[in-house]
Parts: structure tokens; sequence; C-alpha cells
């Protein structure tokens, strides 16, 4: 695979910032989650197959869930 002879991988589709926010949580264990990244996260830990991550994004949006707005 050309892959395995680059020096760079092109990852497309992914935010930057959520992908920033997921390196840094897979070395530290530490996440923030806020309602500008929420969906980001959700769908690059998605993309990333980060389970852990996509369980505590569905558990924060449902913070915000509420009858009126489903």
């Amino acid at each position: 695979m050309i892959e395995s002879k680059a020096s760079t991988v092109e990852l497309h589709d992914m935010d930057e910032e959520a992908l920033r926010q997921l390196i840094d949580f897979i070395y530290t264990g530490q996440l923030t989650i806020n309602s500008n990244l929420s969906h980001a996260l959700l769908t690059t830990a998605s993309m990333l197959q980060l389970n852990s991550v996509k369980d505590a994004c569905a558990k924060y949006g449902l913070k915000f869930t509420e009858k009126a707005n489903v």
C-alpha cells in the first residue's frame, strides 16, 4: 500500500479540532465535550471506532434533549 511508504497519512472528512481532541484523549484519557464540538467529536470518534467517546458524546447530547426538540 502507498500509505505504508508515505511519511504522512491524509484523513478526509474529519474536523481538525475534533481530531486534535481525540488524539489528546488517546494519550491522556481526558476529553472535554462542549456544544461547539460535540457533533464533530461524535462523527470523528465513529470513524475511528472510539466507542467510549461515542458513548460520552451521546450522553452529552441527551442533557439537551427535551420533548419539545425531539
